[in-house]
């Protein structure tokens, strides 16, 4: 379907989502031939906790977009970005979409604190200001493969939320429920 903004929009896609599951394990299980080993529990643990059914949706905007305008286009459409423990299991059943085009989960980005300590080696509490490197998964392939990687969106929150994406990217995508919210509200 293609909206009347010209944003093509995939799905839906009825997953069951368990977001008590054990992150390596899930990702095991999806064989991927390509894998960022900084995609673990301590640096994406989850946000929530027991089971779901979700519809995902892959949105495709079809032109260079910031991070901070998919989210307000997302939130306009009554959809939140998708997090990594929803999309895992779509794209276990789904594998073929990610040799197609890239897809970004926007709902879960890890920020590595690593560079904010100081020369004491002690570590310094995190702030949106500081510069340490944020990092988004991103599902992609060729042919005869599949990868889950991380997309380095900036080094601070502004380079962040103002990185460009290629007209190309699907964003992962959840409807929003009666009730929910989206980030940031």
């Amino acid at each position: 379907m293609v909206t009347s903004a010209g944003v093509e929009v995939l799905g839906p896609f009825s997953t069951p989502v368990n977001y008590d599951a054990d992150l390596e394990k899930t990702i095991s299980l999806d064989n991927y031939d390509v894998r960022d080993p900084r995609i673990t529990p301590k640096n994406f643990p989850p946000r929530r906790a027991g089971e779901a059914k979700l519809d995902i949706y892959l949105i495709c905007f079809g032109k260079p977009i910031a991070t901070r305008k998919v989210n307000a286009e997302l939130k306009n459409m009554k959809m939140r970005p998708a997090e990594l423990l929803e999309v895992l299991p779509w794209a276990k059943e789904h594998p073929d979409f990610q040799r197609e085009f890239p897809i970004v989960v926007a709902g879960t980005v890890w920020i590595d604190h690593s560079l904010t300590r100081s020369r004491r080696s002690t570590p310094v509490k995190p702030d949106k200001n500081q510069n340490s490197d944020r990092y988004m998964p991103c599902l992609w392939g060729l042919r005869d493969q599949r990868a889950l990687n991380l997309n380095l969106l900036g080094a601070t929150f502004e380079e962040a939320v103002n990185k460009e994406w290629q007209p190309f990217c699907r964003f992962a995508a959840v409807q929003l429920r009666q009730g929910s919210k989206a980030p940031g509200e």
